[in-house]
């Protein structure tokens, strides 16, 4: 597990800079002050985000395309649908309490309850997402493959956990106070939870990768 940990953490390191621009844009999308940047926000956060996870790929699974227009080409659609199908109960079973007399805290616990185990069964959907360039087939697959390794996924389900975490930390903090503290710290949170994020996505990569042989489904 440290092993895996050293080399995931190694591998999202040197982009840092599309890091930081996720959690930026994070940000920015949450505060409702500035609402007429969303848009333009979650654009950037989606088109950085699908750089990152090829230039990932692309470092650890040999004959992966590196540029980023070919990055976006291949995998955004893919992408975008995988994110909406995984979203869709999620954002349902959110609707369901909306309605009921619940507090602020408590909103926030169970979203990030919901987001959390969506989180951890999809640990591997976006990983096969990019290595077999296909959207519902990698959740499925995904999905089947997290069962049949629990047991070696269980450190990587406890970052992704932590990465919700810190989101929900960072959306209760804005939504309680709006100072340039308050954007230090939400801005602090969005960097981390998104570079967590992103080496839960090389972990689960690497484990892909290494049981390769094994799980011929896999083979990139």
């Amino acid at each position: 597990m440290k092993k895996r940990l050293r080399e995931s953490i190694d591998r999202v390191s040197p982009l840092w800079p599309l890091v930081l621009c996720v959690g930026l844009g994070g940000v920015i999308g949450s505060n409702r002050i500035w609402q007429e940047f969303q848009v333009p926000a979650l654009i950037i956060i989606l088109s950085t985000t699908i750089l990152i996870y090829g230039r990932i790929v692309s470092s650890m699974a040999p004959g992966s395309r590196t540029s980023p227009w070919t990055i976006l080409k291949e995998n955004g659609l893919n992408y975008v649908i995988a994110v909406a199908i995984i979203g869709a109960p999620q954002a349902a079973l959110r609707l369901l309490v909306t309605g009921q007399p619940v507090t602020l805290f408590e909103y926030v616990v169970f979203g990030t309850l919901i987001s959390s185990v969506f989180g951890v069964l999809t640990i591997y959907a976006l990983p096969i997402v990019f290595l077999k360039k296909s959207s519902l087939a990698a959740i499925l697959a995904g999905v089947i493959y997290l069962s049949r390794n629990l047991a070696t996924s269980i450190w990587i389900a406890g970052i992704v956990v932590i990465t919700h975490v810190l989101a929900a930390s960072g959306a209760l903090v804005f939504r309680v106070e709006t100072t340039p503290w308050s954007f230090v710290l939400v801005l602090v949170t969005a960097v981390v939870g998104a570079f967590l994020s992103f080496v839960a996505f090389a972990a689960a990569l690497q484990v892909l990768l290494e049981g390769a042989e094994q799980e011929s489904g896999f083979h990139t």
